[in-house]
Order: structure tokens, then C-alpha cells, then sequence
């Protein structure tokens, strides 16, 4: 059986996306919800080692269920 680099078969794509201005502006606010979800989730796992902890991806996803259950903030996408 003869070795096969997969990395020669992936590929990427790129798109050309024009937004209105509209559409800009809630792109960027979704992007800045998800890098703070993001970066928070970061933050959350790294201070749990810092105290010798351990938290998987199970008790974060509830973590963050919960949290967005307890948010008074409406989502955007929302009528």
C-alpha cells in the first residue's frame, strides 16, 4: 500500500461578498458576539486550569445555555 499526502487534496475557496450597509453592520455584530463568546469560553477554561480544574465541553455548552436563558438582552435576529 503506497502512502497518500492528503494535504495535496485540500483545498480552499474564496468569496467576493458585498454587503449593503445594513447587512455590514449586523455581520460585525454577530462577528464581535462570537469572538466574545469565544474569548470568554477561552478565558473560562484557562482559569479552570489555573485552579486545577477541569471543565469539558458538556458543563460549558449548559454553562452558556443557561447564561443565555438568564440574558435580559433580545437576539437580533428576533421579531
Amino acid at each position: 500500500m503506497q502512502n497518500v499526502r492528503l494535504s495535496n487534496m485540500l483545498t480552499g475557496r474564496r468569496y467576493r461578498v458585498e454587503f449593503t450597509p445594513e447587512q455590514a453592520e449586523f455581520t460585525e455584530l454577530i462577528g464581535d458576539t462570537c469572538r466574545a463568546v469565544w474569548n470568554t469560553a477561552l478565558e473560562q477554561r484557562r482559569e479552570y486550569r489555573r485552579r486545577g480544574c477541569w471543565i469539558n465541553y458538556n458543563e460549558q455548552a449548559r454553562q452558556l445555555a443557561d447564561a443565555k436563558r438568564a440574558s435580559s438582552a433580545p437576539c437580533a435576529g428576533t421579531a
